[in-house]
């Protein structure tokens, strides 16, 4: 019974590790399948051969009287072969390389987490309906600092009225030069 346990237990071991290397192995064949299709796009040697096989064509049968159309079919044919070779070569050589050195690092790592969410804007009733700031404060047009956005000062120890407070440090206020924004944190509430 010890023994059917023990030969359970490692094919369990068996099973886990085979598993984490098929994903290992799947995540290292589409990064080096990327590097081998970023480096070398498929069919770009094949249409770059053809173009310069066919400019070579055409001038060699210029050249030597020949029909020049038929001579830049002929280069572009056998100058799109040697470059769709070289270039699935080049390819090849790239997938092998990157393949062979994300399986021996381990597979790529993961992308980073998009970032969080700006937080929700929540409004709710301040400490009270009254406050004045110790020094001058700007009233702004959006709860925001942003550059032309001041559109009045509350001097020093001027009472305001405030109506809301956000959850991210602004409060709605009215006073003598209009109603604003002002950061909280600035203001005395009495």
């Amino acid at each position: 019974m010890k023994r059917m346990f023990t030969m359970a237990a490692l094919a369990g071991g068996a099973v886990l590790a085979a598993t984490a290397a098929n994903a290992q192995s799947a995540a290292c064949i589409q990064y080096a399948q990327a590097q081998a299709e970023a480096a070398y796009p498929t069919g770009k040697g094949l249409v770059e051969g053809g173009i310069v096989g066919g400019f070579l064509g055409a001038g060699i049968a210029a050249a030597t009287g020949g029909n020049v159309g038929q001579g830049a079919v002929a280069g572009g044919v056998a100058g799109g072969a040697l470059g769709g070779t070289a270039n699935a070569a080049a390819r090849k050589a790239t997938y092998d390389a990157a393949l062979a050195q994300c399986m021996s690092a381990g597979p790529p790592p993961a992308p980073p987490p998009p970032p969080a969410p700006a937080p929700t804007l929540v409004w709710g009733p301040p400490p009270s309906p009254q406050a004045y700031p110790s020094g001058a404060l700007n009233v702004r047009a959006q709860p925001q600092v942003l550059a032309g956005n001041v559109v009045w000062v509350i001097q020093a120890n001027e009472p305001v009225g405030v109506g809301q407070c956000s959850n991210t440090g602004w409060c709605s206020v009215n006073g003598s030069g209009g109603a604003g924004f002002s950061a909280q944190q600035f203001l005395n509430f009495y």
